[in-house]
């Protein structure tokens, strides 16, 4: 199953028990999950554990340890160019985070964005600086090792005066009375 990017980490999560327990679709008003945990490669095939546990009143008691697969960042972030060119809207940090993950196809808050630049510089010039991501630690989704990306903010086109300027013919000062 692929993670979809319009469900929340832990929707994708659900999506996954659900798929697989086709007797029963839970929803999480029914159950909780815990923090992922990473199993190395047991049992085979799958990298990571979390605990599923059934929420008071839902008609379900208990805990229930769940195995499956994160995918490891370095697959995720398998588009044909590393660089990701920030648009030219982008003028926070959040801007530019949501501009990496519509570029490879992550969800935002699974994974953290380690630069020194993480916004338009103020001169306007076309720059590209390097960065990193890491998955972060309670990824539901993400595993594996920190990838290597750049981020491009091209140049800002030059803005013709005259077409901001447009009331040309102004008012005038009065005398001093």
């Amino acid at each position: 199953m692929q993670i979809n990017p319009n469900l929340t980490p832990a929707e994708n999560v659900l999506a996954l028990i659900n798929a697989a327990n086709t007797s029963q679709v839970f929803n999480l008003s029914q159950i909780s999950l815990g923090m992922p945990n990473e199993t190395g490669s047991q049992p085979p095939g799958h990298n990571t554990t979390v605990t599923v546990s059934a929420i008071e009143g839902s008609g379900y008691t208990g805990t229930v340890d769940v195995n499956y697969q994160r995918i490891r960042l370095d697959q995720a972030v398998a588009a044909p160019s590393n660089t990701v060119v920030i648009p030219d809207a982008a003028t926070s940090t959040l801007d530019t985070v949501n501009a990496v993950a519509d570029h490879f196809g992550l969800v935002v808050g699974e994974f953290a964005l380690n630069t020194a630049q993480s916004t338009r510089p103020s001169d306007g010039v076309t720059l590209e600086v390097a960065a990193s991501l890491t998955p972060n630690s309670s990824s539901y989704l993400y595993a594996g090792p920190d990838v290597s990306i750049t981020l491009k903010w091209n140049a800002l086109p030059p803005v013709s005066l005259n077409a901001v300027v447009t009331q040309k013919n102004l008012p005038g000062f009065d005398a001093v009375s």
